[in-house]
């Protein structure tokens, strides 16, 4: 069932995060019903727990496109340098797959694992959009990382 505008005005801020750029909310059922998301551009990680209200807000020093959910724990990344993994404890953040590492003209963006639980992500102009100067990666299990445009 669509539902219009009007039925949907009496909305409620949860989270007031000031971001320049979020995206990538990230649904885990599994930790006490946390959503999680990116703040691109300011290089943000974030989870707001609905069981506590408590936000949490985690520094990775560059750009950070997207996110998924590890099943041993922590966070996967893809950051402007590649894909990383993110232990929530510690804040450590570990580079295992650096994608166009030495091109700091672009920056991954939006990623999603799929059902075989490989990680996708593309890259894209970190400046002006550039027509084309995006490709498309995979993160297999084991660290392998296939280019796919």
């Amino acid at each position: 069932m669509k539902m219009t505008f009007s039925e949907l005005h009496d909305c409620d801020l949860v989270v007031d995060s000031r971001l320049s750029l979020a995206e990538g909310p990230v649904w885990d059922s599994s930790s006490n019903n946390s959503l999680y998301w990116v703040g691109i551009l300011d290089g943000t990680v974030h989870r707001f727990n609905t069981a506590t209200n408590v936000h949490d807000r985690w520094e990775t020093g560059q750009p950070v496109g997207s996110l998924a959910i590890r099943k041993s724990g922590g966070l996967l990344l893809a950051m402007q340098d590649g894909f990383a993994t993110m232990d929530l404890d510690t804040s450590v953040i570990d580079l295992v797959a650096p994608v166009e590492f030495e091109n700091k003209g672009q920056r991954m963006n939006d990623g999603s694992c799929d059902s075989m639980g490989r990680f996708w992500a593309g890259t894209m102009s970190a400046g002006d959009a550039v027509l084309g100067s995006g490709s498309l990666y995979r993160l297999d299990a084991d660290g392998s990382v296939t280019t796919h445009l």
